[in-house]
């Protein structure tokens, strides 16, 4: 883990962004999918209960309720994951994404005993690297826990209890909370899974 130098101060945080107001029912979600099957997976997720649904490259952003979320991650054909946004919020530089990412309360959505993972994506970001940055958001999240709990959670890459999403772009740091599970190739896996996070994003 890194750590600040003696004598250093800890950069302050970045400042907040504006408050969202989204219109709509429910937590807003991003569905992946194949190219080209963006139209499609919209019409699936509204005929599934999702409401707004918003069409980019690659997916789908969506409203939906924990219940909703879960029938996704059981009907969806078309969606090959279902991330639940945790916060957006603007960066400068990796400290301002540390400082987003340990904001989060993150043991409402999951325990200290399981283990996690988190995996980057960007468009367009200043960062130099983004090995580092996702770096940070995983000290980020074990360091929350260990001041909540006075432990931290173990990260596994190959098959984590929970993965951690991020998104870069020029000037916004998104975080996901990936719900379906740990691999689109066991059904019942996924669907287990699924349960069990809509479990706990409820608690």
């Amino acid at each position: 883990m890194l750590s600040t130098p003696p004598g250093k101060r800890e950069p302050s945080p970045p400042p907040p962004s504006p408050p969202r107001k989204e219109a709509g029912s429910g937590q807003r979600h991003f569905a992946t999918c194949p190219r080209g099957l963006e139209a499609l997976l919209a019409a699936e997720l509204l005929g599934l209960g999702a409401t707004r649904p918003s069409t980019i490259a690659g997916g789908v952003a969506f409203d939906a309720d924990l219940r909703t979320c879960y029938r996704i991650n059981l009907e969806s054909r078309l969606a090959t994951r279902i991330l639940r946004r945790l916060e957006t919020r603007r960066y400068r530089n990796e400290q301002d994404i540390y400082h987003v990412a340990k904001g989060l309360t993150w043991n409402r959505w999951f325990k200290v005993s399981q283990t996690i993972r988190v995996d980057l994506n960007a468009h367009r970001s200043p960062l130099k690297s983004l090995d580092f940055a996702t770096l940070r958001i995983k000290d980020a999240v074990c360091d929350r826990f260990r001041d909540d709990t006075g432990s931290r959670p173990s990260v596994d890459t190959r098959a984590p209890d929970v993965r951690i999403q991020a998104y870069l772009d020029a000037e916004s740091v998104t975080l996901y909370l990936d719900t379906s599970g740990r691999s689109e190739e066991h059904t019942s896996e996924l669907q287990s899974l699924a349960y069990l996070v809509c479990r706990l994003l409820l608690e």
